[in-house]
């Protein structure tokens, strides 16, 4: 124990060398024996001769409980002492050498151990560090779950983490590059704090963005209150008369029922729309007007709550970073212990440069993109949207299906162009209507609708063979050629065939019967 190895950068502490080199000397000016069976007996008769070594033993009713050897740790000037790797591993070598040393020794000399101011402050640092960790962790879980349980919103709540660690990153590179740290248990310490800064400033822009009220529009009529909404940002005083205003009527009654503002000043969307959509009708009569509109809605809605946000924590952000530049000035100060107190201000110095500018630049940006709104469109809205670029046309305000109706026939048309048949015609029924009309035909008819039907009947047999007569007559008027419509069904000779023109040559007059000619063709 008495040599040292050269890695335990150590040297002997008293002058006059350790007690056992000590006491081995004077046994052996008096003739005896080192070491000496009665050790505590020539112990005590050694200290009473030389009293520097008493503060190296530990006695408890006569007896020594305990003694010890002293060092002192060289100071090198590549100043390892201040370099927590270095102390670390120069603490180790001492382990691994009284281990050495024990495993070597007998039954009651096998319980050395070492100790110093140094390793000390070593374990300190590793515990301060250890807590600082787990705090870290700690506020990294409670932090986004109290964040988002004092906002209420899970989108703002990540525009608030993401500027919020953007700044402590800055941060880090500032202390590590400018500034030179090594990340111990007191920059770690600092780090905490000025996190927990940092986060009250983005806090208040972000209950400014939510403490907004939600505008009310009328029940029904989104669309309608949208653009009021951009009307009453773009309103100008222009003469009523002027074919570039547009006049929302509102359904709630008030003293100003109607809203003018200039068409130039809306978005291009809104001042292209249809006149129904333009005068206020529902958005639900345009199934695809309202993402589009929703999307104009949501973004003049994050502006008005971002310029609510700044105008309600500006000043208090402003105010928190003065106060915090102006502490970090009188930390700096050369005032006690210099060099920790200037680190630590300089860095809450940049902390609050950086914390002020992140909540007032970067955080209002973010909020302009993603902030929550009333008027976001849902999920299956959007995803509905992006994935028929087809239905676009059905989907926009300029080719809702109300105008598209317009240029299509209607039904109704339709069946009033065409011709009525004169007989009884198969009409198809729902199938829930197969039952009630079962029922009715089972049920005894009158009298004088049986003469009706016989009445039709006998009239579709007239047209028939007066139908009949035409085409013969025609068939010898033009030599043999019967003018049938193409794609028209014939019957000729009991053979079926199909007329792809719009003629079909037949023998002469007298080789066919007028009879024999079924009368498919005129009815089809």
């Amino acid at each position: 124990m008495c040599s040292l190895p050269t890695g335990l950068r150590a040297r002997i502490e008293d002058p006059d060398g350790l007690w056992p080199q000590a006491f081995e000397r004077w046994l052996l000016q008096k003739g005896e024996e080192y070491p000496s069976r009665y050790f505590s007996e020539r112990i005590v008769e050694f200290l009473g001769i030389s009293g520097a070594f008493h503060k190296d033993f530990l006695f408890q009713n006569g007896q020594i409980r305990a003694v010890r050897l002293g060092f002192e740790l060289i100071e090198e000037p590549t100043g390892w002492l201040r370099d927590q790797k270095e102390i670390r591993a120069v603490k180790q070598a001492w382990d691994d050498h009284l281990a050495a040393r024990n495993a070597g020794g007998g039954y009651k000399s096998s319980n050395a151990w070492h100790t110093s101011p140094v390793w000390e402050a070593l374990a300190a640092r590793q515990g301060l560090f250890t807590n600082v960790q787990w705090s870290l962790v700690i506020m990294a879980i409670l932090g986004p779950c109290l964040t988002l349980r004092a906002l209420g919103s899970l989108r703002l709540t990540a525009a608030v983490l993401v500027s919020m660690v953007s700044t402590v990153l800055v941060q880090c590179m500032v202390l590590t590059g400018w500034f030179r740290w090594k990340v111990a248990a007191m920059e770690a310490l600092g780090l905490v704090i000025y996190t927990g800064f940092m986060l009250h400033l983005h806090l208040l822009v972000a209950v400014g963005y939510a403490a907004v009220p939600s505008p009310s529009p009328p029940a029904g009529d989104s669309a309608a209150s949208g653009t009021e909404a951009l009307c009453r940002q773009g309103s100008v005083d222009l003469p009523q008369d002027d074919p570039e205003l547009l006049v929302v009527e509102e359904d709630v009654p008030r003293a100003d029922s109607g809203l003018i503002c200039d068409r130039r000043s809306l978005p291009p969307l809104v001042a292209s729309a249809p006149e129904g959509l333009a005068s206020g009708s529902p958005s639900r009569s345009l199934p695809g007007a309202s993402p589009r509109i929703d999307m104009d809605e949501a973004a003049l809605d994050r502006r008005r709550r971002v310029l609510h946000a700044l105008g309600f924590s500006a000043w208090p952000v402003a105010y928190c970073a003065a106060l915090g530049v102006l502490i970090g000035i009188l930390m700096m100060m050369p005032v006690g212990l210099v060099e920790t107190r200037s680190s630590m201000g300089a860095a809450l110095i940049s902390a609050s440069i950086a914390a002020a500018f992140h909540a007032l630049a970067l955080l209002p940006s973010l909020l302009l993109i993603m902030g929550p709104t009333p008027f976001d469109l849902k999920w299956w809205r959007r995803f509905t949207t992006l994935s028929h670029p087809m239905e676009q046309r059905e989907l926009s305000p300029l080719g809702n299906k109300e105008h598209q109706i317009k240029d299509e026939p209607k039904e109704e048309d339709t069946a009033e162009s065409l011709p009525k048949p004169q007989g009884r015609a198969p009409t198809r029924q729902p199938p829930g209507a197969a039952s009630s009309s079962a029922a009715a035909l089972q049920q005894p008819q009158p009298q004088p609708q049986q003469q009706q039907q016989e009445q039709q009947e006998q009239q579709q047999q007239k047209q028939q063979q007066q139908q009949r007569q035409q085409q013969h007559q025609q068939q010898q008027q033009y030599g043999g050629l019967l003018l049938v419509p193409s794609g028209a069904d014939l019957v000729l000779g009991g053979r079926h065939r199909s007329a792809s023109a719009s003629s079909a040559s037949l023998p002469p007059a007298s080789a066919v019967d007028p009879a024999s000619v079924e009368p498919e063709a005129s009815q089809g």
